[in-house]
């Protein structure tokens, strides 16, 4: 549910009675709210960019059992005459509330407006509202609806978008109308009376009245989400949602994180590896980290920038997790999530996995993930087993020379055959 204050609005109430000169109650009508009219002449078309598709998730992630809301910038082309053919282009938001996990509201804030006077270019566009359903679905609740009734009559058009965790994206946009009605209404009444001559007599009255009055409806148009592709999280918009975490001072996010706490593990390789992690992170313990919260949480933007202990970030990453999940689901999610994932991170050569698989499977027994009751053993478990299925493949490839016991001739003279065959 979401409770938006954009600007202030005076309603009529009956519990306020205005009192005039004679001391008698005079008590005004409540205003009724506009009505909401439907609109199905076609969807409109919505564009959600890459920069704010992981926004979202990355705002998701940080409070996945919260709503939140906040600003949302837009531009739209096209004409209602053909609805079908509008198309909105949402590229920006500004959070301004984290609330509980089924309510939210806000007003604008000093530090909106700063963000305004830091990028002037947004008064050009359209500011319409963003807000999350974190683990539910997403939909329009009663609050939500009444939410486009209120705010299209004061922004004449008006965008609201409801996200969730899964990235599930839902729109609506509102516009207010007015129509002048005419209405010509012919009055035809007989009157009725006794003339002086005490006779009945009727005289017909033809008479017409014309009645001028605007119709106020606000028409609602659902709308055609499209996602574009992927694009890192700006380091500007993780200090606005670290500011919601703590309200304190926003910090600077601009340098990377570097793990001093851990020494990097052992390797199998003595040739460092060279691949390519995507958050730009320098020293391979934050890869390890990046790989790991990226597995655990199925969220491959997911960047630990909280703390440098991998127990902490690993436990945040978690937090993306149900509980309730089924344990050999979750189990199966990370399989089958594992080729992507170290795809995604361009992690390619044999040697580069098995290295990363190794350091992470280092790393998570040094915390003792291993010794856990709760589903982040799972992630240790399913990292120890793809390593050791590419340490096994990686033997059979190699054709190892297997050697005996000197006093086991048996078994000597087998492996002497096997050997002489084989290698």
């Amino acid at each position: 549910m979401q409770k938006t204050v954009f600007q202030n609005q005076n309603y009529n109430n009956s519990k306020n009675p205005v009192k005039d000169n004679n001391t008698s109650t005079v008590v005004k009508p409540k205003e009724l709210p506009i009505p909401i009219v439907n609109k199905t002449e076609g969807n409109i078309k919505l564009t959600v960019t890459e920069g704010m598709i992981n926004k979202i998730r990355y705002i998701c992630g940080e409070f996945p059992t919260k709503e939140w809301s906040g600003v949302l910038f837009y531009d739209i082309k096209g004409s209602l005459k053909k609805p079908n053919l509008i198309e909105i282009k949402a590229f920006d938001f500004y959070p301004l509330d984290l609330g509980s996990t089924s309510y939210t509201e806000f007003e604008y804030s000093p530090d909106f407006a700063a963000y305004i006077a830091r990028n002037p270019s947004l008064m050009d566009h359209q500011m319409g509202l963003i807000h999350s359903h974190n683990n539910m679905g997403v939909f329009f609740s009663g609050t939500d609806t009444a939410t486009l009734q209120e705010q299209a009559p004061l922004y004449k058009k008006f965008l609201s978008v409801i996200v969730n965790n899964r990235m599930d994206i839902v729109a609506k946009l509102a516009v207010y109308t007015e129509s002048d009605i005419t209405n010509n209404t012919e009055i035809i009444s007989t009157t009725s009376y006794q003339d002086i001559d005490y006779t009945n007599k009727k005289i017909n009255n033809n008479s017409k009245i014309t009645k001028v009055y605007k119709e106020k409806e606000i028409w609602v148009y659902d709308c055609d989400i499209i996602k574009e592709g992927r694009e890192l999280v700006d380091e500007e918009f993780k200090g606005v949602v670290e500011d919601l975490k703590t309200n304190a001072t926003k910090q600077s996010f601009n340098s990377p994180v570097i793990n001093t706490t851990h020494p990097l593990q052992g390797e199998l390789f003595k040739t460092p590896p060279a691949f390519n992690v995507v958050n730009g992170v320098k020293n391979p313990d934050d890869k390890v980290q990046t790989f790991i919260c990226c597995l655990a949480s199925q969220n491959f933007f997911y960047t630990p920038i909280k703390t440098y202990s991998l127990k902490e970030n690993l436990m945040a990453a978690m937090r993306s997790v149900p509980k309730t999940i089924d344990r050999s689901l979750y189990a199966n999610m990370l399989e089958c999530s594992m080729d992507l994932l170290l795809d995604y991170l361009e992690i390619y050569r044999e040697e580069d996995i098995i290295d990363i698989l190794d350091s992470a499977y280092q790393e998570l027994k040094v915390i003792g993930i291993h010794n856990n009751k709760d589903l982040s053993r799972l992630v240790f478990e399913v990292i120890e087993s793809i390593m050791n299925g590419y340490l096994e493949e990686l033997v059979d490839t190699e054709r190892f020379v297997y050697e005996a016991l000197p006093e086991d001739e048996d078994v000597l003279n087998i492996m002497d055959d096997y050997n002489k065959t084989n290698c």
